[in-house]
């Protein structure tokens, strides 16, 4: 995947979500996120708000908010903020 790849070796350089800093989990979860939404949405959502005030638990909360297409609760799409939101929350170990 290309926006994958090319988003794992930005990481080397410079933050390309947000000035806070990520654990593993949380990047590849915002990895996952970003990949199905779309950067543009996550440009202007209130995760990447939260994100850059640092607030990590707020932004956490924000995953299950992303769940519809064409105005519908799609089951698939509430999997995947489900699963998102748990990486984002689980400890690297």
């Amino acid at each position: 995947m290309a926006v994958v790849t090319n988003v794992a070796a930005d990481r080397k350089g410079r933050a390309p979500f947000g000035p806070s800093p990520l654990s593993e989990n949380q990047f590849s979860a915002l990895v996952s996120f970003t990949y199905n939404v779309g950067s543009g949405n996550l440009q202007c959502s209130t995760l990447r708000m939260k994100l850059n005030k640092m607030d990590m638990a707020g932004a956490a909360k924000e995953f299950p908010k992303w769940r519809q297409a064409g105005g519908r609760i799609l089951p698939g799409l509430v999997r995947h903020r489900i699963e998102e939101r748990r990486l984002w929350e689980e400890p690297v170990r």
